[in-house]
């Protein structure tokens, strides 16, 4: 039993992980930095999940059930609430830490003191394509990121190390925007306080095909209103609202909603006329989903060909025309 507060309290949440969860914990409590307690928030998982927490020994190990399954953000937010730590840090249950990740960390909060957020590099391989976030080219990564988050998001929750005082001034995450909740805490944080980086990989994602953010219909959802919660700032920059209203309508396409789709390409094309892209979309949008995804495919290709868009490809879950 631990008298006294750790300095970092790691927060995890699962639900139905019984095969990834173990590896998960374990690559928390094997950290050089071991002055923590992690936090296991189970969102009312089903299967195994609460065996396999339980036979792992560790005094810094806080198991904590939920009544009910609310998701994600819920179970983060439950585990901000129970932290003892002065620092939180996020891990998912179906990735792993890599060595040496939280001692790295803590360091830069050592070199950069004004940082409310340290965050770190991750790879992600995601239908046979390795990614590694956040993309080097990024004209910003730390300091005020701010306005480069409104553009674009990279920043993920098992990537982040926070103050707590930082979370609490920033305010919980937000349930309804899952998946893409991150999103919204790391604009909302960047708001107020400045991000440090450790420019390396330091976490391994291992995406699931039947994890949250591979479900086409929430991440329409999340994005949508990730975009719609922070519409007012981004009004200011019309390209980068089309560019936002552009995703939408490309994820609704290929996933057989065309009509809806061309209503916001043609909301993109509104605000930013001179990106031709958009313009295509709303006339792919009238030939249906083969030949829509037919187009994005080759435009992938000759466009992007190392970035990882499962989105194009039509592997997604959700209504298909």
């Amino acid at each position: 039993m631990q008298t006294r507060s750790p300095v970092v309290s790691v927060v995890i949440p699962t639900y139905n992980r019984a095969s990834f969860i173990r590896g998960a914990i374990e690559s928390v409590l094997t950290q050089t930095y071991g002055d923590l307690e992690l936090l296991v928030v189970d969102d009312g998982s089903t299967d195994d999940t609460p065996a396999v927490v339980a036979a792992i020994r560790d005094a810094r190990l806080r198991y904590i059930r939920c009544d009910t399954n609310e998701g994600a953000a819920a179970a983060r937010n439950r585990g901000i609430r129970e932290a003892r730590g002065e620092y939180v840090a996020f891990q998912d249950s179906d990735d792993v830490w890599l060595a040496g990740k939280l001692d790295k960390q803590m360091r830069a909060f050592d070199a950069a003191a004004d940082a409310g957020v340290v965050y770190c590099g991750f790879r992600r391989e995601h239908y046979g394509v390795r990614s590694y976030i956040p993309d080097r080219s990024l004209p910003v990564r730390e300091g005020d990121i701010h306005q480069q988050l409104l553009i674009e998001n990279f920043v993920s929750a098992q990537t982040i190390v926070a103050r707590r005082s930082a979370l609490q001034r920033a305010g919980p995450f937000d349930p309804s925007l899952q998946p893409l909740e991150d999103w919204d805490m790391a604009l909302r944080l960047s708001k107020h306080f400045r991000f440090a980086l450790v420019d390396e990989p330091l976490v391994q994602s291992r995406m699931q095909t039947d994890s949250i953010s591979a479900d086409v219909q929430n991440y329409i959802r999340g994005f949508t209103g990730v975009v719609a919660k922070h519409e007012e700032e981004l009004r200011r920059n019309a390209p980068v609202l089309a560019k936002h209203y552009g995703t939408i309508a490309h994820c609704l396409c290929v996933s057989g909603q065309m009509r809806e789709g061309r209503s916001w390409y043609l909301r993109a094309v509104r605000l930013n006329p001179a990106h031709l892209p958009h313009a295509a979309g709303v006339l792919l949008s009238f030939l249906g989903r083969g030949p829509y995804l037919a187009a994005a495919r080759l435009h992938h290709r000759l466009v992007k060909p190392d970035k990882a868009v499962p989105f194009l490809y039509g592997r997604v879950r959700g209504p298909v025309a």
